[in-house]
């Protein structure tokens, strides 16, 4: 794993699936566990990437630092999978496919725009939003904790940029 770091950038090259998951695993018990720690309500995380990326792999190592004991699948086609463990929950939401123009995407993803301010609304203190994504759904999210962007660099290697969101934290 390589590892660089700028004031509210990391970039971070993963050479495996476990190294990724292992990242998201470390992302969470230093970055997310100290935002919260900070009188936040929730932490709302953005991933974006293509299909196979490594969004899911991600989102499995943030669920295995929370001691999510139900197994994590992409909810693709659910959109959304709430997780729980004793003292929190761990909201997976899949809106990949959401801005598909043959499915007139946009106006589906207005629709569940709503929805989804309810639901930031409504969770719990401490709780964990993932919200995997595509570039054309982040203009729909003026609200986010952390954006991370993975691109493949090749069949196993992965460039991973996590932003923090200044304003927010």
């Amino acid at each position: 794993m390589y590892f660089s770091k700028t004031k509210n950038y990391y970039n971070i090259i993963t050479f495996s699936k476990t190294q990724t998951k292992n990242l998201g695993f470390y992302l969470c018990q230093t970055i997310i566990q100290n935002s919260l720690n900070k009188e936040k309500k929730r932490c709302i995380i953005i991933i974006e990437g293509i299909i196979g990326s490594g969004k899911t792999i991600f989102t499995k190592g943030i669920a295995k630092k929370l001691g999510i004991k139900t197994e994590v699948k992409s909810p693709t086609f659910l959109l959304l999978k709430t997780h729980q463990n004793k003292k929190q929950k761990l909201h997976h939401l899949d809106l990949y496919r959401l801005l598909d123009d043959k499915y007139d995407g946009e106006k589906q993803m207005k629709c569940f725009a709503i929805e989804i301010e309810e639901l930031l609304e409504n969770t719990d203190e401490g709780d964990i939003v993932v919200i995997e994504a595509n570039q054309n759904i982040i203009s729909f999210f003026n609200y986010w904790d952390f954006r991370i962007q993975i691109k493949v660099l090749n069949s196993k290697k992965r460039d991973i940029l996590i932003e923090k969101n200044i304003d927010t934290l």
